[in-house]
């Protein structure tokens, strides 16, 4: 989502350029894309272990070839959380 008028700084906008540039930019070459907040993620694992398919989502999430991850460590998060996207990420 584009940060409206009067909310955020110029590096969010900055940021939020170059993130839809990337998206933009691989979706043209046909490379599977996912733009997702930290927040949003961590919420979807914690449902996913909830629901008893969290194996399910992972390999859903390991299939994207470019997982672009906004606003990452910038909201308070525990440390198991970080300890699983931090595995997701450097296990696939």
């Amino acid at each position: 989502m584009a940060p409206k008028n009067g909310q955020g700084g110029s590096q969010q906008r900055s940021a939020w350029l170059c993130y839809t540039g990337i998206f933009n930019e691989a979706y043209k070459k046909a490379i599977n894309v996912k733009y997702i907040r930290l927040p949003d993620l961590l919420y979807d694992l914690d449902q996913a272990r909830a629901k008893g398919n969290y194996k399910k989502k992972l390999r859903a999430l390991s299939r994207i070839e470019l997982l672009i991850i906004d606003e990452f460590l910038l909201t308070p998060t525990t440390s198991v959380n970080i300890s699983h996207v931090l595995h997701h990420l450097y296990t696939v």
